[in-house]
């Protein structure tokens, strides 16, 4: 490896973001052609754990494609369910399908969107679409909603 490409990989490995061509050479006092040393360079770094890329003008290190699966951290949280939320839950298995209203009826009080929308993330409920009574009512500017126990 020549000391022009050392030169070069140091700059582009310190560098936290791509570099050009041009910067290469107004930073490291070269005149001639880089290209053919760039290319050298990519291929060199194919078959590695990191490679050299070019993204639009400039030069990057990333890492390989074949092995970022080893940065991507798979953890389980455990979220525990308020105590709103378990008996927004019971009543909807106990009485499914239901609406909202009704849920609210059974429990005299508002129930909150975000407790519907912690129950969907988790996958415990799902929504069922409207009730089949005439006129399909609508109350306010949201449809009746019946929800579904899933697990």
């Amino acid at each position: 490896m020549s000391e022009t490409s050392q030169k070069i990989e140091a700059l582009i490995f310190a560098s936290s973001k791509p570099v050009s061509e041009n910067e290469i050479k107004k930073r490291l006092d070269i005149h001639e052609d880089i290209s053919e040393v760039m290319s050298n360079l990519e291929a060199a770094y194919h078959h590695r754990g990191i490679n050299l890329k070019k993204i639009n003008r400039g030069w990057i290190f990333l890492t390989n494609a074949e092995v970022s699966e080893i940065f991507h951290e798979k953890r389980e949280v455990q979220k525990r369910l308020s105590k709103q939320a378990i008996e927004t839950l019971a009543i909807i298995v106990y009485h499914q399908p239901i609406t909202k209203a009704e849920i609210e009826s059974i429990r005299g009080v508002v129930v909150g969107q975000g407790i519907f929308d912690q129950l969907m993330e988790l996958g415990w409920i799902a929504p069922g679409g409207r009730k089949e009574v005439p006129g399909r009512p609508i109350f306010g500017k949201r449809q009746m909603i019946f929800y579904y126990i899933l697990v």
